[in-house]
């Protein structure tokens, strides 16, 4: 019984230290971009800086963080 509990305890102290860190480094990542709300501190962006990219479509900038952020906590999920 001591073996089981230690080992969720293990576990879900790994989980919660992983959760804690990807979304730290998630918010570190947006903060800065027009998606992410004044609220949470970053530029709220509306009107021409709204369609300010090359494509059609609202809220778009492409950062590398992005697809490796998505990657590595997808990837956790995923495996």
């Amino acid at each position: 019984m001591l073996k089981k509990r230690i080992y969720k305890c293990s576990y879900n102290t790994f989980k919660t230290i992983i959760q804690t860190a990807g979304s730290i480094w998630g918010y570190y990542l947006c903060k800065e971009t027009s998606v992410w709300p004044s609220l949470l501190g970053g530029r709220n962006a509306w009107g021409p800086e709204l369609w300010e990219s090359k494509t059609t479509q609202p809220y778009y900038e492409f950062n590398e963080g992005f697809v490796l952020f998505s990657l590595i906590t997808m990837g956790y999920h995923i495996e």
